[in-house]
């Protein structure tokens, strides 16, 4: 037994246990006949308890005008599973099928069928107007038009024309073709004028601007717009420059557009020029203070340093000594020359070289420092002070 509400029809009670052991639909076989924006459909529990919690509530509200994504889901949800429990899987309702779900969900047939065509992969929404569509559309619009409720209208139109329309044709063809209070005369300066200062008001809301822009459909609104775009782009403006540009319009409006831009773009370049510079003295001021800051005297890195310093002098210090101890243990130099080789060490080293080297190998050259022919071992060890000793061979 299904526990209902008191609020609910006796039809969506009766309709839940139609489709009680229904199959789930299956979302590709629903996209071959509407449009829907998912990959998996809600689920039967989903769409029962949308139903009896939200749209049950505010199905009669007369200033409910607009559906939700999740209305549109209910539609399609009701009237699929009432042609599957038909057996008819082609989703193609009939008059009797529109008057059975708005009974179900409680809602006006015109409404469920022009919102269910409105989801329909039809050519009729894309074919051209028919001169009787339009005399139809002439003949109703004028008790509708300024209510500005379109559905409304859609529905008297759809009730009395062999072809269904949705709301957005009807609107875009009365406004823009029909209505007869539009405008066909050129735009005069002021209202191109009235025009940005709506632009920089709303932004690119052709509809609400049309409401204040009186006599011009929202197609020669936006025309309009995208010419005077055109223009600009002539001048090399940019898309972030374009709303500076159009506030230097409308603040001159008795110049010439060329004048205008050319001393806009003049202008504009100058105050980058100048905000780029100050930007750019302001980094420097900031990184020469952040150098001042590391430069600082601390008493850490101070004492780190001293030590550093400390090390190398003592560094310094041993390889001078070294160099001392050399220059005195070697019996090649005089006392004169170990006395100008320790005040000069480079002196030292390269008469070491040229000396000490040639004088154990006589083809030594410094370039590539190969020797060719190596003075016997006897002749060196007879220089040694330990020459007097044997040395047997093992």
């Amino acid at each position: 037994m299904i526990q209902t509400q008191t609020h609910l029809s006796q039809e969506w009670i009766d309709f839940l246990q139609i489709i009680t052991n229904s199959n789930p639909i299956d979302v590709e076989t629903v996209k071959k006949f509407v449009k829907v924006r998912y990959n998996q459909f809600p689920t039967d529990q989903q769409m029962k308890d949308y139903y009896e919690d939200v749209f049950s509530k505010s199905t009669n509200d007369v200033n409910r005008k607009k559906w939700h994504q999740q209305d549109k889901n209910l539609l399609i949800w009701c009237m699929t599973k009432h042609l599957m429990s038909q057996n008819r899987f082609e989703l193609i309702p009939n008059n009797n099928d529109w008057d059975y779900v708005s009974k179900v969900l409680c809602v006006d047939k015109n409404l469920v069928e022009l919102k269910w065509i409105s989801h329909l992969h039809s050519n009729l929404k894309i074919s051209n107007w028919s001169k009787e569509e339009d005399q139809i559309l002439i003949s109703i619009a004028n008790d509708h038009y300024y209510k500005n409720n379109w559905t409304e209208l859609t529905i008297k139109f759809n009730s009395i024309s062999q072809t269904q329309r949705y709301p957005k044709q009807i609107r875009e063809r009365w406004n823009n073709v029909l209505n007869p209070n539009i405008s066909r005369s050129y735009w005069k300066k002021e209202e191109k004028i009235q025009l940005l200062q709506l632009i920089l008001n709303y932004g690119k809301k052709w509809s609400k601007i049309q409401n204040e822009l009186n006599g011009r459909s929202e197609n020669q609104i936006k025309n309009q717009y995208n010419g005077i775009i055109r223009n600009l782009k002539r001048f090399n403006v940019q898309e972030i420059e374009e709303k500076l540009l159009i506030q230097a319009i409308i603040q001159n409006p008795d110049q010439k557009l060329s004048l205008t831009v050319t001393q806009f773009m003049s202008d504009y370049l100058a105050r980058k020029e100048a905000s780029k510079n100050a930007q750019s003295l302001k980094y420097n001021q900031q990184t020469e203070s952040l150098i001042q800051k590391k430069t600082c005297i601390d008493p850490l890195p101070q004492q780190n340093n001293i030590q550093l310093q400390e090390k190398v002098n003592q560094c310094k210090e041993t390889h001078q000594q070294m160099l001392e101890t050399s220059i005195q243990q070697n019996s090649y130099f005089s006392i004169p020359q170990q006395q100008q080789y320790q005040t000069n060490p480079i002196a030292f080293n390269q008469c070491f070289q040229n000396n000490n080297y040639s004088n154990y190998y006589t083809n030594f050259h410094q370039q590539n420092q190969q020797y060719y022919n190596y003075i016997h071992y006897n002749q060196i060890q007879s220089q040694l002070p330990y020459s007097s000793y044997q040395f047997r061979y093992y």
